[in-house]
């Protein structure tokens, strides 16, 4: 993915995939374009709160980040300041983009 998407943390991923489901669920189209031209669209409040109920994708961001890259903001550390978790093999932004590829099935 673009550039947009490369540095999303925690909290903007999860901002990002209930955007998108959210504009999916009012039958809006959207772009990736329209995403990395317009990220304070989805850079809002009202978009932490799930649009679907118990939705098994908020609850794996934390295992899209690359343990083996320490600036990964998803990749989550340990109390020693190790990275750790994550899925592994995931090149540098291919988490972010695993984000999007899903919350738009």
């Amino acid at each position: 993915m673009r550039t947009i998407l490369v540095g999303l943390d925690f909290l903007a991923t999860i901002q990002l995939v209930n955007y998108i489901r959210f504009q999916v669920r009012s039958n809006n189209a959207i772009s990736t374009d329209h995403l990395i031209s317009n990220p304070e669209a989805f850079r809002q409040d009202r978009f932490m709160q799930p649009v679907l109920e118990d939705d098994a994708l908020l609850y794996s961001i934390d295992e899209l980040g690359n343990p083996n890259d320490p600036e990964d903001p998803l990749a989550q550390k340990s109390e020693d300041g190790d990275v750790e978790g994550g899925a592994e093999g995931v090149g540098e932004s291919a988490g972010h983009r695993m984000v999007v590829e899903r919350a738009l099935r």
